[in-house]
């Protein structure tokens, strides 16, 4: 039987930001939206784990708990994971993998492009993000910016798009902190949004934003670092820009006809590659 078994909480540090907690909170949606169609069973506890059942299991931090996977892969006939966080790619991690048969990650780095046994996935959209105006409705705003402002990149997105009227900007202290907006509130702006820029994450190029963007119907505008979407996604319609000026010229330019095509291109192929994930996991898992 193949189980599915969220560990992201155990092995939580004891003070400062909880990740673990985090990823549980905030990704389930997306994994569950990935794995839709592998017939699989939910478990709470190892204990519900039999000799040879196929194990995929949802984690962080997996450079910390190779003792604990080994354990996994002697009662497992197959075992997989979905890792994640990492976005920094600091962690020695591949030690970890080889102990599984497959591996899905996002924030793909030099180090992991060449392993067969990793696999990109998107890092997704946070839970609670849900689409509340429909496909025909008018968006009041010509382009949003909910965050954090740190690093100049942002600052520079920000000088730009402030000369754009028709925008939304709400600034956070800090991520994760009291200043943040919720899911459901995010979505609420988004679902009202024509461009979301994606400036890049603290460390990686990836971020949450992109994927919601995608999720509620809007236009994603992201940085053209090293290349990044360019090596992960083929015939990507979102725009990928130099600098941030070239994303203001955009917005610009873009008429009320361009912008609902462009707006239905990234639909259709957010769609079909969400439907590519799902039979990349059925392929993989269920061969």
């Amino acid at each position: 039987m193949i189980k599915l078994y969220w560990n992201t909480t155990s092995h939580d540090p004891i003070s400062g930001f909880q990740w673990g907690k985090y990823h549980a909170n905030n990704s389930d949606a997306w994994i569950n939206l990935v794995l839709e169609k592998i017939n699989k069973q939910n478990i709470q506890s190892l204990d519900e784990i039999k000799k040879d059942d196929i194990l995929i299991i949802v984690d962080c931090d997996v450079d910390k708990k190779i003792e604990f996977y080994k354990k996994l892969k002697i009662l497992c006939s197959k075992l997989y994971l979905i890792n994640l966080g990492d976005e920094s790619g600091q962690r020695s991690v591949i030690k970890t993998y080889d102990l599984f048969d497959h591996v899905w990650r996002s924030y793909i780095n030099n180090h992991h492009k060449n392993i067969n046994k990793i696999t990109f996935l998107p890092a997704g959209y946070k839970s609670g993000i849900e689409k509340t105006t429909n496909d025909l409705e008018k968006r009041n705003y010509k382009w949003a910016f909910i965050g954090t402002a740190h690093k100049a990149s942002r600052q520079d997105l920000l000088y730009h798009f402030s000369k754009i009227k028709g925008g939304y900007v709400h600034q956070t202290k800090k991520f994760g902190d009291k200043t943040s907006m919720s899911s459901g509130e995010m979505g609420k702006i988004m679902s009202s949004t024509h461009f979301i820029p994606c400036p890049n994450g603290f460390y990686h190029p990836e971020t949450y934003r992109l994927y919601e963007a995608l999720e509620l119907g809007c236009i994603p505008i992201v940085e053209s670092t090293y290349e990044y979407y360019k090596s992960i996604f083929q015939n990507c319609p979102f725009f990928i820009v130099e600098k941030w000026a070239d994303g203001k010229k955009i917005i610009e330019e873009y008429g009320d006809e361009q912008i609902l095509n462009k707006r239905e291109l990234c639909k259709k192929w957010w769609k079909e590659y969400k439907e590519k994930i799902q039979q990349n996991f059925l392929k993989i898992i269920a061969k």
